[in-house]
């Protein structure tokens, strides 16, 4: 019953990221002409559709507005420094009007567009003549091996062959925004006037519509609760231990500042040990009706293990300030790695009597734990750009069923919940 509850709530809580994250509103301005400047929010999207169209209102109460190329001058985005420009350009060989990215205005204006299979920089001269860099990857037919197109490094240096330090420039140009900007400052730097300044606005944040990935290993201290529970003919017997343990792990965190600001995906993994026996767990009580005998059977369990552990899911981040709280869910998966045993005995009007039966139950046991996971906390962003990362977590597990021809189900244990604190370091 509780997974036909958790995963559609899982699947609603996935249909509400992909809903909210295409709402992105940052501080920003549209350019409507010359004369005529509209402050408010954009919202910030992936590249393709922020080249499309300029969402825009004045604030959070105010009707929405979307804008063509063409229909304004452009737009900027503050907080992420981009700036995005009407301009027609020629993809494939025909004319198209959309918003490019304008990363260097100056005596060589540069501009970048993202298309659906590759991406091109378009450079354009005091004369306002454009042409554009782009490169695409190829096969080699005989080993069916991608290659990279480093052609467009080549063009580079023939259309500034007059330029002896670019067309000579000692390493080879590479294809994202940061090396195209320095092509742009280099032509800057020899063709402007002494005691001009040409380059009027050049970004601040270059390729920074890229994924982000940070990593964050951590030390944990957890609690491992197990529910033991066994099934006889006509009894059934529940009780739980517990069981600290310390984890160590490491975790990937990733999101695109376009996509979402608040909305990242996580996964993690982290192994601990369990060396521990659980001792007297009642799976079964007798009485007798002649001489009222109580007899009670008790199982000892011994645990060698080291549990392997791995998160995946979404995550809802807010930056405020230096500070970022977070609140996490997910799907976990437990296994177990190692030995366990499990010695029965009966107790007879407080007598011990060992059992017939010495149980080496390897053969038996159920090792994996689905289950799911969350986890609420926050990081503190170090002015490095590192920081420290704090959470309090939460996983939930149960086993299915597993008849051994005793007629008792045999598991590690039917259910399984960890909970604990873990400290990170975050790259």
């Amino acid at each position: 019953m509780r997974k036909l509850f958790l995963t559609p709530l899982f699947l609603i809580l996935c249909a509400s990221f992909f809903s909210l994250s295409a709402q992105n509103w940052q501080p920003g301005f549209v350019i409507v002409n010359e004369a005529d400047t509209l402050f408010g929010e954009i919202n910030f999207r992936i590249p393709r559709l922020n080249q499309e169209q300029a969402v825009f209102r004045a604030d959070a109460n105010s009707p929405v507005q979307t804008f063509s190329p063409g229909e304004i001058a452009g737009y900027r985005i503050m907080p992420d420094g981009k700036f995005f420009v009407s301009r027609t350009i020629e993809i494939d060989g025909r004319p198209r009007l959309v918003f490019v990215e304008f990363l260097v205005q100056g005596m060589l204006n540069l501009f970048y567009f993202e298309g659906s299979r590759q991406s091109f920089y378009f450079f354009e001269d005091e004369n306002g003549e454009m042409f554009s860099i782009t490169r695409e990857d190829f096969s080699n037919n005989r080993r069916n091996l991608a290659r990279d197109d480093n052609r467009f490094d080549g063009m580079i240096r023939y259309r500034f062959q007059e330029l002896a330090p670019i067309a000579q420039y000692p390493q080879r140009f590479g294809f994202n925004q940061r090396s195209m900007i320095n092509v742009a400052r280099m032509y800057h730097d020899l063709t402007c006037p002494i005691g001009s300044e040409c380059i009027i606005f050049e970004t601040q944040r270059p390729d920074a519509n890229r994924f982000k990935v940070r990593l964050t290993p951590y030390i944990a201290v957890e609690n491992n609760v197990f529910g033991f529970v066994y099934q006889d003919i006509a009894v059934r017997r529940t009780t739980s231990r517990s069981r600290p343990a310390m984890a160590l792990g490491a975790e990937l965190e990733m999101f695109s500042p376009q996509f979402s600001k608040n909305f990242r995906f996580f996964a993690d993994m982290s192994i601990s040990r369990i060396n521990h026996t659980f001792e007297y767990i009642n799976y079964r009580e007798v009485h007798r009706i002649i001489g009222n005998i109580t007899h009670r059977y008790y199982f000892n369990k011994k645990f060698d293990f080291y549990p392997l552990t791995a998160n995946i899911g979404i995550r809802y981040a807010y930056p405020i300030g230096r500070f970022t709280p977070k609140v996490s869910f997910g799907f976990s998966y437990r296994y177990f790695f190692g030995n366990a045993s499990t010695s029965a005995f009966r107790v007879t009007n407080n007598t011990i009597y060992s059992n017939p039966t010495d149980f080496f139950l390897e053969r038996h046991l159920r090792r994996d734990f689905p289950g799911f996971h969350a986890s609420i906390g926050s990081s503190f962003d170090m002015r490095n750009g590192q920081g420290i990362s704090l959470l309090l977590f939460l996983s939930s597990y149960q086993q299915g069923e597993l008849t051994n021809p005793g007629s008792i189900r045999w598991n590690i244990s039917r259910y399984l919940t960890t909970y604990g604190l873990r400290i990170g370091y975050v790259f």
